[in-house]
């Protein structure tokens, strides 16, 4: 048992489980916090579950009770080590589960139950993981690729789709004939609730004009993601990429092709990398992206330093 968690043993209540009139049991007050979530997405309250497994799994390595004051500095970052160690999870990955951490203990302390606000001294910081994105030509390669299992090309489809209007694949994965206005997209997004007109793009165009503007239905997001990649493998996108991350307590450095980092997001970011490319006004792309600040979307732009250089080589400055 870790110094912490022998600390933690010696606070009446912790071992007998006993709850008192200022606080409660943590994960008992994530499945009710879980429970108020009545409008948000399945996957949303999945995470939060999620956490609370992961607090009892704590509780049980340690011979504790947590419970919402429990969390002070140095239990707080006693758990992230935890997660790291025995989940092997990315450092963003705990970052993530943190910062729902966080958002629980707010709330248990607006709820009217005893907090220590001493957990949020500890700062774990974004970790910087280069993301990838398709450029024009690739897109092509993907549009052009010639499949015949009608399946593999409806999820082709959608993803150039989503290649071309910089939607999440909560938004191009539904768009409908009730979406298409004149020669634009318009659509309420489903993570935000922001709408968005957007341009149709030749791709578009031939795309919907091919299904006659009725888009066949997807199965899942995780079959797309599967799929997807496969297909980038078949239109050669197979560029190396080396990426170094933070896996559990150690550094990870690998290299990959460029189709096994392909997901249904890389849509959403080869669109605003390819649109700012484009040089279209920063401002123009947000009313389509449906980003509040420039510091949100300009993580969506993946521009290695190398194309920077080749950028700014055409620069007047530098001739």
């Amino acid at each position: 048992m870790s110094t912490v968690a022998g600390f933690l043993g010696k606070i009446p209540g912790f071992l007998s489980g006993k709850k008192t009139e200022e606080h409660k049991r943590l994960k008992v007050y994530i499945h009710q916090y879980v429970h108020n979530l009545k409008h948000r997405s399945r996957s949303h309250k999945r995470s939060f579950l999620n956490l609370a497994k992961k607090i009892e799994a704590y509780e049980t390595e340690n011979y504790i009770i947590i419970y919402t004051d429990s969390f002070c500095e140095n239990t707080t970052e006693d758990f992230i080590y935890f997660l790291r160690e025995k989940y092997n999870y990315r450092a963003n990955t705990v970052r993530t589960m943190y910062q729902k951490l966080s958002r629980v203990l707010r709330s248990a302390h607006k709820a009217g139950y005893k907090v220590d606000f001493r957990f949020e001294y500890i700062n774990i910081k974004e970790e910087y993981v280069p993301s990838i994105s398709l450029n024009l030509s690739e897109i092509e390669r993907i549009y052009n690729l010639n499949i015949k299992n009608e399946e593999i090309v409806k999820i082709k489809d959608r993803f150039v789709i989503g290649c071309c209007t910089a939607l999440r694949y909560s938004d191009y994965s539904v768009l409908s004939s009730d979406n298409c206005i004149g020669n634009n997209v318009s659509i309420k997004t489903k993570k935000t609730g922001a709408v968005v007109v957007i341009p149709q793009h030749r791709y578009v165009r031939e795309i919907l004009a091919k299904y006659n503007y009725r888009l066949p239905a997807l199965k899942s997001q995780q079959n797309f993601n599967k799929v997807i990649k496969n297909i980038c493998k078949r239109a050669g996108i197979d560029e190396l990429i080396r990426i170094e991350r933070t896996v559990g307590v150690r550094i990870e450095r690998k290299n990959y092709r460029k189709w096994e980092l392909v997901s249904s997001h890389t849509a959403r970011r080869s669109g605003a990398t390819n649109m700012y490319l484009a040089g279209i006004p920063v401002f123009r792309i947000m009313l389509l992206t449906g980003h509040s600040t420039e510091k949100s979307f300009f993580k969506y732009i993946c521009i290695s330093k190398e194309e920077n250089a080749n950028i700014l080589a055409g620069n007047e400055f530098f001739k």
